[in-house]
């Protein structure tokens, strides 16, 4: 890709299992159950090396992500999806009204002090990651119902989704100057005029 004369590259993608999430690189003693430690020493050491293979050609290394985490839908394993509930307190847990079961409600003051902390672990530990590429509303990444969460209460998941894209381009900047957040979503998600209208606001 290099040679095609490529600028960035895409590190994670929605084929390589439970990685597009920031906690599957770095752990954050504000949720220290949020995954397994010893998974996390393996991810974190396969992205170094491919970020060091990116940097050898001269790549700029994008990460993708996919927001909030959640239960997932039932192509997920029924013990994975109990033991997700195990892994955080049930008060930063909502419903997210699709069949994907309960997310972190990212209305909830320590859900954002996770993620604050978890922005400044990870570019810690990777500061050549330049580009956070946010897929939202995808498997195993979702919002909260906006019927049913009581801090979310009539905030509508497009608003929910841009309320955590700031977020992440506010804290992510103090942590790693110049941070980009791309963001794109299915066709089938939602209303694609809003989608785009959104996209032009952020």
């Amino acid at each position: 890709i290099s040679h095609l004369g490529a600028s960035h590259c895409l590190l994670t993608h929605d084929w390589s299992g439970d990685l597009r999430h920031l906690q599957a690189y770095v752990t954050s003693p504000v949720f220290p159950e949020a995954i397994n430690p010893e998974e996390v020493k393996r991810n974190r050491e396969s992205l170094r090396g491919m970020i060091d293979s990116c940097l050898d050609y001269g790549i700029e290394p994008a990460l993708w992500i996919t927001e909030l985490p959640c239960q997932g839908g039932p192509w997920v394993p029924e013990p994975a999806r109990l033991q997700f509930l195990t892994r955080f307190p049930e008060d930063v847990l909502s419903d997210c009204g699709t069949y994907q079961g309960k997310v972190l409600c990212f209305g909830h003051p320590k859900v954002q002090e996770f993620y604050r902390d978890l922005l400044a672990r990870f570019f810690k530990e990777f500061p050549e990651i330049s580009t956070l590429y946010l897929f939202g509303l995808d498997s195993g990444g979702e919002f909260c119902d906006p019927d049913q969460c009581a801090r979310c209460r009539g905030l509508g998941k497009f608003d929910q989704r841009d309320r955590l894209i700031r977020f992440l381009l506010e804290e992510g900047r103090k942590v790693r100057p110049g941070l980009r957040v791309l963001t794109t979503g299915w066709g089938w998600s939602g209303d694609t005029a809003q989608f785009l209208a959104r996209q032009r606001e952020l």
